[in-house]
């Protein structure tokens, strides 16, 4: 939820408006993962958010840890649904791979990030997430496992959002360190909705500067996107065999 909406809620229950901007900032400011922990607002209010608003953050069912200090994650929606979610450190000093190699050759033990958080020179680091857009994916690239799939169905913004922040959590380090990129399962642009509703969210912590959405060309969602008065960066991904295919 925006902080508009959550100062709608409590329009509707008809408690202040401002209470809508502290949970706001407790959840997505200050990280905090239980409505008990907002000290700023009455018992009675925190109970009944608990009740009708429960917390949920996606499961770690599988974590994959890179030699070069990447991390990907198999997360576990709540109807079971399993996506995936990839953390990957922004310290050239830490990367020892590149595109045309395989992380898991390399021979040295992996390296630990929550080690960064621990850090005291590390204490903001850059770093990069990517997200998934949906359990699936209808466009079928085919170089693509997720095409493999099929459609799937789209996720839903607090499911995106949520996915940020069981990586967050995992590693010890806090979103305004982050970069952002929607290349992981699924095609954002067949999931406007979802995507543009955690945009909404993450714009609130994250820079839109630092934060890509890649499409494999969906046009119609282009005029959607262009029409954000917050706007994220664009990939357009063009594959193909050949230069001259790709070219066209």
């Amino acid at each position: 939820m925006t902080v508009e909406a959550w100062e709608e809620l409590f329009e509707r229950w008809e408690l202040p408006q401002y209470r809508g901007r502290q949970v706001f900032e407790a959840l997505h400011r200050q990280s905090i993962r239980d409505y008990g922990e907002i000290g700023v607002l009455p018992k009675g209010l925190r109970v009944r958010l608990a009740q009708e608003l429960p917390i949920r953050l996606p499961e770690i069912a599988r974590r994959e840890p890179s030699a070069d200090g990447c991390v990907k994650y198999g997360l576990k929606l709540a109807d079971g649904a399993l996506i995936e979610a990839v953390f990957m450190p922004g310290e050239p000093s830490r990367a020892q791979v590149n595109e045309f190699e395989d992380a898991r050759a390399i021979s040295q033990p992996p390296v630990n990030p929550k080690s960064r958080a621990q850090n005291p020179e590390s204490k903001n680091p850059r770093f990069t997430v990517c997200l998934s857009s949906q359990t699936g994916c209808a466009v079928d690239c085919a170089f693509c496992v997720t095409g493999r799939l099929g459609g799937g169905r789209n996720l839903t913004a607090d499911e995106i959002v949520g996915q940020l922040y069981a990586v967050l959590d995992d590693v010890g380090l806090e979103a305004p360190g982050a970069r952002v990129v929607f290349m992981g399962m699924g095609e954002p642009f067949l999931n406007p909705e979802g995507v543009i509703g955690s945009l909404e969210v993450l714009f609130e912590q994250i820079s839109p500067r630092k934060v890509t959405v890649s499409t494999s060309g969906i046009t119609p969602a282009f005029e959607t996107f262009a029409g954000l008065p917050r706007r994220p960066n664009l990939a357009v991904s063009v594959n193909a065999a050949d230069e001259e295919t790709r070219a066209r």
